[in-house]
Formats: structure tokens, C-alpha cells, sequence
């Protein structure tokens, strides 16, 4: 049996960090028992306490909880989708504005060593990795730190592939988010600045997004701050996208990502495989 916990799933929330864990529990081929972090308690966990957990992002659980299951023999598998070690969840904006980020207050006390009892540990990408192992040099010692990235369920990859990406126009798009670690002021200069003819797009539902890029040229995402693996950028690579993207985007320099549609399409699948035979 696999228990999962997170702070929303896909039934509740469609963001990013939920369509991965969603994509990673489809081929699950034991039962799954899906629980809200706000919701878990000792009554639950020692029901299925000899179950195999996933964990993911947990912001609204109680931190007595946090440190039960830390300090318990049970087998959880943890992945860390941004920064939880970061009470703004943006450590370098963090310190930039405040001096320091979390390590020796209670948020950084607590998530540490919960990170580090996890049975297996899944970072989004390479360089959200490397910055937890230099931050926190105990990270290095974990023997099962691996990085993961996002995931896409099959039914979502055979749509894309799916997709006629041969009439594209000469728009850029680009995404309009009110989170400042989004980049769309950012984008949109870039895109003035390079007389790159741009749309902005929000709120459309996750079949229009796809098709729009499958139409576009290309994509400008350009975040402020750490964006560990962002899905849109993957989405548009695979539909042929010329993507534009920074530094703050953690995964930009990975070999996968810099490969043609198919090739990122094995390794999302790979991914998932390698996900599964480790836990």
C-alpha cells in the first residue's frame, strides 16, 4: 500500500507540484491512500504505519506531526518541489531582504532533519540539489538523494505528441502570473527590448496551454528568483517551442533539456521508471 501526502492534490489544485505527483502515482499497481497534510494526524499515521509513503509538499502540516514522523521508523519517501527550508519558499530573496534565510529558526530546525530521515530524497532538478548541499552540507551524506525532475503522465505525453506543431505564427508567449518569481514584467521587456512580437496568457485550462504552444514560436519565461524544474518550460520544449529562459531556471543547463521533443520524452519516462524501481 502506498500512503501520499500533500498539501493539495490534482482534485483540489491544479498547479505544478500536483500534476507531477499525480503523474508519479498513476502507475503506482498498489493501492493509493491519498491524504491532505492539514489533515494528517498519529491516529492515521499509525493505521498505515507499515505502509510505504510519498511525501511531498507539506506546508500546511502540523509540526508536531513533522517531528513524529522524522523521528519514527516510518519508510517515507520525500520530494522537495521548491524550498521548504525557506519559510518564503525563495531562500535567496529571503536573505536578500532580510539578511539571513531560516537555517536556525524553527522552519529550518524542522524540515532539515526531516529531509535528511527520509528513506529516499527527490530533488525537481541538479541545481536546487547542489544549493541544498552547499547550504547544508549533511545533504551530501545522504545515500539516497536523487534528482527527479517533473513528471508527465502518459495520457498528457500522448496528447502533446499528439499535437500538429508544424503551422507555428511568430508569437512569443509569455505567462501572466501576479508572483513576483514569475518573471512577467521581465518577459515582457525582453521581448520589447529583442522586438519579439509576445502574447500573455493566464488562467486558460491546461488543453488551451498546450495547444497554444503547439501554435507559438516560442516561450519567455524569466523568473526572479529559483524555479527548481518548471513544467511550462518542459511543456513548450516538447511542442517545439523556442524557449527563453535564465539562470533562476534550475534545470535550464541539464543535458535531457536540451535535446529535441522526443529525447525530453524518454526521459520524462525514464524518470518516472527510475522513481519507482528506487522506492
Amino acid at each position: 500500500m502506498i500512503v501520499c501526502v500533500a498539501d493539495f492534490f490534482t482534485e483540489n489544485l491544479i498547479g505544478e507540484a500536483e500534476l507531477t505527483t499525480e503523474a508519479i502515482l498513476k502507475p503506482s499497481r498498489e493501492h493509493v491512500v491519498k491524504i491532505l497534510s492539514e489533515n494528517l494526524d498519529l491516529e492515521f499515521i499509525k493505521k498505515y504505519e507499515n505502509a510505504k509513503w510519498i511525501i511531498g509538499n507539506l506546508t500546511r502540516i502540523d509540526k508536531t506531526i513533522l517531528d513524529y514522523i522524522s523521528s519514527s521508523s516510518l519508510e517515507y519517501h520525500f520530494i522537495e518541489y521548491d524550498y521548504k527550508c525557506c519559510i518564503l519558499r525563495m531562500p535567496e530573496y529571503h536573505k536578500r531582504v532580510n539578511g539571513n534565510c531560516c537555517k536556525e529558526n524553527t522552519v529550518g530546525e524542522t524540515i532539515i532533519p526531516f529531509f535528511l530521515n527520509a528513506k529516499t530524497l527527490w530533488f525537481m532538478s541538479k541545481g536546487q540539489k547542489e544549493w541544498y548541499e552547499n547550504e547544508y552540507p549533511a545533504f551530501k551524506d545522504h545515500e539516497n538523494s536523487y534528482v527527479l525532475s517533473s513528471i508527465f503522465d502518459e495520457q498528457t505525453i500522448n496528447a502533446i505528441l499528439s499535437m500538429d506543431c508544424t503551422n507555428k505564427n511568430n508569437v512569443y508567449l509569455i505567462q501572466q502570473s501576479p508572483h513576483p518569481l514569475k518573471g512577467t514584467e521581465q518577459g515582457i521587456q525582453y521581448a520589447k527590448d529583442n522586438n519579439l512580437e509576445y502574447e500573455l496568457f493566464s488562467k486558460l485550462p491546461y488543453e488551451q496551454v498546450l495547444e497554444k504552444f503547439a501554435q507559438s514560436r516560442g516561450f519567455i519565461f524569466l523568473p526572479t528568483e529559483f524555479d527548481t524544474c518548471p513544467r511550462v518550460t518542459i511543456e513548450a520544449k516538447m511542442l517545439g517551442c523556442d524557449v527563453i529562459t535564465n539562470e533562476n531556471v534550475q534545470h535550464r543547463d541539464e543535458e535531457w533539456f536540451n535535446k529535441d521533443s522526443s529525447s525530453i520524452v524518454s526521459h520524462m519516462r525514464e524518470r518516472l521508471e527510475f522513481f519507482w524501481n528506487t522506492i
